[in-house]
């Protein structure tokens, strides 16, 4: 096998490291004239090892290591954070977490780990998708501000299903997702770039009254400060506009199963996907709720969708065996225990004013 040929998915067991998955390099021991992986870190260099008593305790432990938490440090200074993946043939990167990024360049960041990391996602947009159209569908608005648009247009699919709106706004600050709405095409489709709550005024703009709907799709747990995003879109409500928000679940099924197992020690634990997308936080039923009302807003609607067992990248692995049937029988057994689901949502409207008697 040559250096970089990653082909071969069998190899002969190493008599020195026990290696069975191809290595970028291998040569032959001096010694055992046993075919070994020379440095198990994707050097090309054929130089043959020699180990130490109990090396192979110790390696495993450190491929485990690296398996189960990928090796990322953090060093806090002051109010800033910085953190760096460790790689094992390059040593320490520095990697920008959110705290140390301004605006646009988390946006961009973000939307270069979110391709990277598609992976499953697809299936969850596919089911945040449903859910949203399923709403769309009982609530009719003719009027939409929707937050955030992502790589799939979720105003194409409801325009087949129901129709083109009298107007349907996309609030977008990423380049990339910006451009996928603008040429689109779609009927009474305004796309905006830019962050919702620097935007309102060019909503305003294009609107002839308060929108009926607001969507805040898979977004809120991304944003540094969630209170400005809801102050925003309750400033373009009137008493008949809704606020559709949806979440990740922090009492998400696959999240407890990871507290039972003693992988995570609190259900809203900030996972590696969360660090690598830039999230902030985990929100269950009760803090969204909180969050809500703690800006005068009150809540008319709740639930939740999709049952996941296991992680994005584990459900990865297993949902081309699963099968569409048992993905929708998952789908729609979170929406009977919410609780467990792996994503929730609520709808609210402005609190009504009441007058208190003298």
């Amino acid at each position: 096998m040559t250096t970089g040929n990653w082909s071969a998915l069998k190899m002969p067991a190493c008599s020195l490291c026990a290696a069975t998955w191809p290595r970028p390099a291998r040569s032959t021991s001096a010694t055992s004239g046993a075919t070994c992986w020379s440095r198990h870190n994707g050097s090309s260099t054929t130089t043959p090892i020699t180990r130490s008593p109990g090396w192979r305790v110790r390696w495993l432990m450190k491929r485990w290591a690296t398996w189960r938490k990928p090796n990322r440090h953090a060093a806090v200074s002051g109010s800033s954070t910085t953190a760096s993946v460790c790689n094992e043939s390059s040593g320490c990167r520095p990697m920008r977490r959110p705290g140390n990024m301004n605006k646009e360049n988390r946006i961009h960041q973000y939307q270069e780990n979110y391709f990277s990391q598609y992976g499953f996602e697809a299936a969850m947009v596919k089911y945040r998708r449903k859910l949203v159209m399923e709403r769309l569908a009982t609530i009719r608005p003719k009027t939409v501000v929707e937050v955030g648009c992502g790589a799939e247009l979720l105003y194409q699919h409801y325009a087949q299903a129901a129709g083109p709106v009298d107007r349907w706004i996309v609030v977008e600050p990423g380049h990339e997702f910006h451009q996928v709405a603008e040429s689109s095409g779609l009927p009474n489709l305004v796309a905006i770039q830019g962050f919702f709550e620097d935007v309102t005024l060019q909503i305003k703009d294009h609107l002839r009254a308060p929108p009926e709907l607001i969507i805040i799709s898979s977004v809120l747990h991304e944003v540094a400060h969630p209170d400005k995003l809801i102050e925003a879109a309750k400033s373009l409500m009137d008493e008949r506009s809704v606020l559709h928000v949806n979440v990740p679940n922090a009492t998400s099924f696959h999240r407890l199963l990871a507290r039972s197992m003693g992988l995570i020690g609190d259900v809203k634990a900030l996972s590696e996907r969360n660090h690598h997308l830039l999230q902030h936080r985990v929100y269950d039923r009760q803090s969204i709720r909180a969050e809500l009302e703690a800006a005068g807003l009150q809540p008319v609607a709740e639930g939740g969708y999709f049952v996941k067992p296991f992680t994005h990248a584990q459900m990865a692995l297993v949902a081309a065996q699963l099968g569409d049937d048992v993905l929708d029988g998952l789908y729609a057994l979170g929406q009977e225990r919410p609780d467990l689901a792996s994503e929730i949502y609520i709808e609210a409207r402005r609190a009504a004013w009441r007058c208190e008697p003298k």
